[in-house]
């Protein structure tokens, strides 16, 4: 499945799509994930089970009045408001026991892996201000990412013995009261802090919420990166309040 869906729904747990004789198998449930421990956050941060649909047809559909339901007796649990499902679209529909119709326009991705990264690697201790916006990274290096050692299809391998490796990335947002919703994508080995403009906005493996680790602090356990084995990274909900705190003025962010 691809991970990168461009639409998500939250609905009440159910997993019988309803067929109805104009759609002549159309609309189809192409995926279910009966065990969502860890894979796919919805917009919640929460791992609900969750259900593929796709256009397998060569026309849109608009899912206004469909239903989903785990019960034969009410077939109607959840129904759609109005959305339409282009040809070779899928949509995600988490199984959250919330019945709600708001939905985003659409997900878009502002900072990505493979593009080029400032990155520091730890050796030593940086300044405590790299994870803010205002602080000059004009000295550290530059690559692309994914950076680290020890695994297959990375942008950038380092060579230095290090325990860490700081990353910042700087991004535009045309208009920030368009942002309805994020979440982080993070592949990593063994842990990481992200930080946006300076602000916490996820972390695993790594400390206590709060804390700034040192360049040579270990991760609290193992954690293999999934991309080298063709799995899926993990995603972290980022809290709405966290984010309206971390935007800045002149629509101007830092992810780190």
């Amino acid at each position: 499945m691809n991970q990168f869906f461009t639409r998500a729904f939250s609905f009440i747990c159910c997993f019988l799509l309803l067929a109805v004789s104009n759609l002549h198998a159309q609309v189809l449930i192409n995926e279910i994930s009966a065990s969502n421990y860890s894979t796919i956050a919805n917009s919640d941060g929460e791992y609900d089970d969750w259900i593929e649909l796709f256009n397998d047809g060569s026309s849109s559909v608009n899912l206004q009045g469909y239903g989903l339901s785990d019960d034969s007796l009410d077939r109607f649990k959840f129904v759609f408001p109005n959305y339409s499902i282009n040809p070779g679209q899928r949509i995600l529909v988490f199984a959250s026991d919330m019945n709600i119709g708001t939905l985003a326009d659409h997900w878009e991705t502002a900072v990505t892996a493979s593009t080029t990264w400032r990155y520091f690697v730890g050796t030593s201790q940086p300044d405590t201000n790299w994870r803010n916006l205002t602080f000059n990274d004009g000295s550290w290096s530059t690559g692309q990412g994914g950076i680290g050692y020890g695994d297959v299809g990375l942008g950038k391998t380092i060579t230095t013995s290090a325990r860490s490796v700081m990353m910042r990335k700087t991004f535009f947002a045309p208009d920030t009261s368009d942002i309805l919703k994020a979440i982080l994508y993070m592949d990593y080995d063994d842990g990481f802090v992200a930080y946006l403009n300076g602000i916490e906005i996820a972390r695993a493996n790594l400390g206590s919420v709060g804390d700034r680790p040192t360049y040579d602090v270990y991760a609290g356990i193992s954690h293999e990166a999934h991309l080298p084995s063709g799995d899926a990274p993990d995603s972290f909900y980022v809290d709405n309040e966290l984010l309206k705190k971390s935007l800045v003025a002149r629509n101007k962010c830092s992810c780190c």
